[in-house]
């Protein structure tokens, strides 16, 4: 079995519209939902063999926050600067590339190419993944060459507005 999560990149800054794309920070909101989401997959028992994720700052800052709270080791987080602008094909063949004794990979990058990728794979069309947004999908194959749509044993799809938060205060 091999599990893939495609994590979308949480919420990044705008306030210094000096910066370029790629060096965007997470913002308040980002800063938060990337690890609530990593404690959501810990108390179901995920434990990532790799997270591999896109090099723009709002991304890896995603990746690190998540290993972070899942209590992985830094090395864990692995960059692929392609994954900042490619295509959800070219992802699809990163991912068939992956090494076979990672059973379990969380893939952090951009969309919308990352909902084009969920849409290659999950049973159920996804209009739009949103920042901090995760699709699960199991696939019933003993190596990352042979995923295929047809190959998902089972799916999941969350984000950080699916679940009630706490009451807020009057």
């Amino acid at each position: 079995m091999k599990t893939l999560f495609i994590v979308r990149h949480a919420k990044s800054s705008w306030n210094d519209p000096f910066l370029i794309d790629h060096q965007r920070p997470l913002n308040k909101r980002g800063q938060k939902a990337a690890p609530e989401m990593a404690r959501r997959l810990k108390k179901r028992g995920v434990h990532p063999d790799a997270i591999v994720s896109s090099d723009a700052l709002r991304a890896l800052e995603t990746a690190m926050s998540m290993a972070q709270a899942l209590g992985l080791p830094g090395k864990t987080v692995h960059q692929n600067p392609v994954l900042y602008s490619a295509t959800s094909d070219e992802i699809a063949e990163i991912v068939r590339r992956f090494k076979d004794d990672w059973n379990t990979v969380m893939v952090v990058g951009h969309n919308p190419t990352l909902t084009e990728l969920a849409n290659q794979f999950y049973p159920h069309l996804i209009a739009n993944i949103p920042t901090a947004g995760i699709v699960e999908l199991n696939f019933n194959v003993p190596s990352w060459k042979l995923i295929h749509r047809d190959q998902v044993d089972s799916s999941a799809f969350d984000f950080p507005k699916n679940r009630p938060s706490s009451p807020k205060a009057s």
